[in-house]
């Protein structure tokens, strides 16, 4: 019973929280810039980008320092791009991963 306590105790200190605050904007030069807000205890973030609000995501980016909470996602075609950003941590040697963050949608115009 005391392992199982202790199991659980430890991955429930480890649980992330998902990003919040997310910003999207796009710039004249087919790039989109992210950012959010940090997340406490994350060790990095990933990046996911689909082109409909229920497609495929697909991992466009590790960002594996806690600090770095923006990313420009470049050289972008015109159209519609859906982003969703989630944080982990890692706990002996194993990601732990947080939610996502609510989706964004942005416009890249030509």
């Amino acid at each position: 019973i005391l392992m199982m306590l202790l199991a659980c105790t430890q991955i429930h200190a480890a649980t992330v929280k998902a990003p919040a605050n997310i910003k999207v904007t796009a710039s004249k030069k087919a790039s989109i810039s992210i950012k959010w807000s940090k997340v406490s205890n994350a060790s990095g973030y990933e990046i996911w980008r689909a082109n409909s609000a229920k497609g495929n995501y697909s991992k466009i980016k590790t960002i594996k320092t806690k600090n770095t909470t923006s990313y420009a996602n470049k050289k972008l075609s015109a159209g519609h791009y859906y982003y969703k950003v989630r944080a982990y941590k890692v706990v002996s040697g194993k990601k732990i991963y947080g939610k996502f963050s609510t989706i964004k949608k942005i416009k890249i115009k030509k």
